[in-house]
């Protein structure tokens, strides 16, 4: 085993999960990634002093994944207690508490997401899902400071766009919120 002298750490690099490395950014630096293909490299955020995760969001930081949950099961069911957090996980309109909290966590609710893929930095396909919140995740990691048109009912919103978490979005996908 080598062990890595610690007053030498500038020289490092290192693979963190974002939130932790958003946590540190003050001791931390985040690094541009450039995959196979592509004509330049990417930050997760769109500058590297944003929080948006802008370049994960649309595919161009493609080192992402879901977060997996494992719970024992007993023929093939999970318990009462793990099958009550699945639910409050899974599906497009989460709670909005869930969905505060995936994103003071760190992370990126599904909604948010304009991309998805079917394996660990595999191809990139079109997020389809109907339920976008991109408006509510810029405005809650820039405190306040999203640009989209907020609303109370779809009705508020221009055509096309629905009233999502108080904000007017567009489907997910390229052109999308």
């Amino acid at each position: 085993m080598r062990v890595i002298d610690p007053t030498k750490s500038e020289s490092a690099i290192g693979i963190l999960s974002s939130d932790f490395a958003d946590r540190n950014r003050g001791s931390l630096r985040v690094l541009a990634f450039q995959q196979r293909g592509q004509r330049h490299a990417y930050f997760p955020d769109s500058t590297p002093e944003s929080a948006d995760k802008a370049n994960v969001r649309d595919g161009h930081y493609p080192i992402w994944g879901a977060i997996h949950l494992l719970a024992p099961t007993i023929n093939d069911v999970a318990s009462p207690t793990a099958r009550a957090l699945i639910n409050q996980l899974h599906g497009a309109q989460l709670d909005r508490r869930v969905v505060d909290a995936i994103i003071d966590g760190g992370y990126i609710p599904q909604c948010a997401m304009k991309v998805k893929h079917s394996e660990e930095v595999g191809p990139l396909t079109v997020e389809d899902s109907d339920f976008g919140c991109s408006c509510y995740f810029d405005d809650r990691v820039t405190h306040g400071k999203a640009s989209c048109p907020k609303c109370e009912l779809s009705t508020d919103c221009p055509a096309g766009d629905a009233c999502r978490y108080g904000f007017c979005e567009k489907p997910p996908g390229p052109g999308g919120s």
